[in-house]
């Protein structure tokens, strides 16, 4: 994730990594019908209750500031 991030920045310089014995998750959300025929135009909400998270969401747009 650490490179990920880094090179999205066009940063070319990626810091060391380092392990730790910790947990992880990784969840994956997607409309009904998807990849076929889904709904658009849905609100997303909720981001603001895990606030250590990182959330990437493409497919998506910002709208009204939400």
């Amino acid at each position: 994730m650490i490179i990920f991030m880094h090179r999205m920045k066009e940063n070319k310089r990626v810091p060391e990594i380092s392990w730790k014995n910790q947990y992880s998750v990784c969840v994956v959300l997607a409309s009904k019908g998807y990849p076929s025929s889904y709904p658009t135009g849905d609100e997303i909400t909720g981001f603001e209750n895990f606030p250590l998270s990182f959330v990437f969401h493409p497919g998506t747009k910002k709208q009204d500031e939400k």
